[in-house]
């Protein structure tokens, strides 16, 4: 595993592979507490229980770029299969597949996501199968698509009903298929 305390750090053509963070912890393959970026990296085959493949601790200092990546067959116990993000995420040509958690198959987003010319495919979550956003993620030019939710795969967590059917892609009050220029902004139950 690999942890960014402080400073910045850039890596180029690195697998990360096997890694697990050790009982509930989070982070299996990358803990960020700092600015890091990853350029043509894959991180394949991490558990923890949030952020199996990395975890970008909330801060707004904390910086994460992904240019390029492959980040794939990542498990979390709880959120965030492949991305757990609570700082400052920017996802660019990069490939988020075969990821699973309890929600946020892809990504849980609790703070700024920028996803750019990205496929987010084939993740599973019992909750937000692709992205559960909880704040503010912006996509251009990028594909969220068969991924699958047991429940609430389409809407805010606010909106409780269950729903019998699976449900796909973003765990926000969107519509399917999300456009290639999409917003998402943390919304409020309707009065």
């Amino acid at each position: 595993m690999l942890a960014v305390d402080v400073g910045d750090l850039t890596i180029d053509d690195i697998t990360i592979t096997g890694g697990a963070a050790i009982a509930t912890g989070d982070g299996g393959a990358i803990a960020n507490l700092g600015e890091l970026t990853v350029t043509n990296g894959t991180i394949t085959g991490n558990s923890a229980n949030s952020g199996a493949g990395v975890f970008n601790a909330g801060s707004a200092d904390i910086d994460l770029v992904l240019l390029g990546a492959t980040v794939t067959d990542n498990t979390a116990a709880a959120e965030g299969g492949a991305i757990w993000n609570g700082g400052t995420i920017s996802i660019e040509g990069s490939l988020i597949t075969g990821n699973s958690a309890s929600s946020g198959g892809g990504m849980f987003n609790a703070g700024t996501a920028t996803i750019d010319a990205s496929t987010i495919t084939g993740n599973g979550a019992d909750a937000g199968g692709g992205i559960w956003n909880t704040d503010e993620a912006t996509l251009d030019d990028s594909e969220v698509s068969n991924n699958t939710a047991f429940f609430e795969g389409g809407r805010h967590p606010q909106f409780r009903r269950p729903r019998r059917d699976r449900l796909n892609d973003l765990q926000q009050m969107f519509p399917h298929p999300v456009p290639a220029s999409s917003t998402l902004a943390r919304s409020s139950p309707p009065t």
